[in-house]
């Protein structure tokens, strides 16, 4: 009962300080103070007394009704509280539509399979729940040659593989945040929009016909898209500096591609036009980000 009267009193004084967190009693006491750790049975913290010297103390969890972490605010209703953050995140890409359909006898076939997703992630927020954003990617996704490789085998009666390939794209993208903050954890959307470039690969088919073996190539082609994400994540903050993230993005675009080449050791050599090749990715991924005041 004395520490939770020191308390109180202290509480009265750090009212006035520039402190962050704030601890609510079950008497309903308030205390403005700074977290510095939580187990299961207390509470520690600092907060500052009349001579702006900072002290340490603590409180029962069992005397605790609720804690607020701090969030960036709009103090004193127009001052607006500016911060940036730098994010980088991982994880799985998974094609859809036109991009992961694998029939190759259907126009706008992609063969695109699972792959990589890697984001750079830059964040200015001019109000605490909105925020401008530049993010850099790229992915990876499997390019499903052997599917080529199945439908020529039946054209031919020849025993054909090809070498493992995959997609690649990279782009810049740029657009607006909004989040919403629960304690330590927020919940937030984006948009964004910008060019990307998408790069299908050089694949090579080997042919085998009893003792006879030969090699056909296939030339990579790569064209440039405008490309859209609309996105929301999860957030937790885990202190002053880091916080844990994890998003789900969707990346659209439509890439018009010129002609690639075919070519064989017999000096055999085709152009053939690609088409236009409709992208569509779902992207899955978890990161950390620092926040830079």
């Amino acid at each position: 009962m004395k520490n939770l009267i020191l308390i109180i009193a202290l509480s009265t004084v750090s009212l006035f300080a520039n402190s962050q967190d704030t601890l609510l009693l079950k008497t309903g006491k308030k205390i403005i103070c700074k977290i510095i750790n939580t187990d299961s049975s207390k509470v520690y913290f600092t907060v500052r007394d009349n001579n702006n010297n900072k002290l340490q103390t603590f409180v029962n969890q069992s005397e605790v009704q609720d804690i607020r972490y701090y969030k960036p605010t709009i103090e004193n209703g127009s001052n607006q509280k500016h911060y940036n953050t730098v994010a980088l995140s991982v994880g799985s890409s998974m094609p859809v539509g036109n991009f992961a359909n694998d029939d190759v006898s259907s126009d706008g076939s992609g063969l695109a399979g699972n792959g990589l997703n890697i984001n750079g992630i830059f964040t200015h927020y001019y109000l605490p729940e909105l925020g401008i954003v530049v993010k850099g990617f790229y992915n990876s996704n499997e390019f499903k040659a052997d599917k080529l490789s199945n439908m020529i085998s039946s054209m031919t009666g020849y025993s054909v593989s090809n070498n493992s390939t995959s997609y690649s794209s990279y782009g810049l993208l740029v657009g607006i945040t909004r989040v919403h903050y629960v304690d330590k954890l927020s919940i937030g959307g984006h948009l964004l929009l910008g060019f990307a470039n998408l790069t299908e690969p050089r694949v090579t088919f080997i042919a085998v016909s009893g003792t006879n073996s030969g090699s056909v190539k296939m030339s990579e082609i790569s064209a440039s898209s405008l490309i859209y994400n609309i996105g929301a994540g999860l957030t937790y903050t885990l202190n002053d500096n880091w916080d844990l993230f994890a998003d789900v993005d969707y990346l659209q675009g439509s890439y018009k591609f010129g002609s690639y080449s075919i070519t064989n050791a017999n000096g055999f050599n085709q152009s053939e036009a690609r088409g236009t090749q409709n992208y569509g990715v779902i992207n899955i991924t978890i990161g950390l980000s620092l926040k830079i005041q």
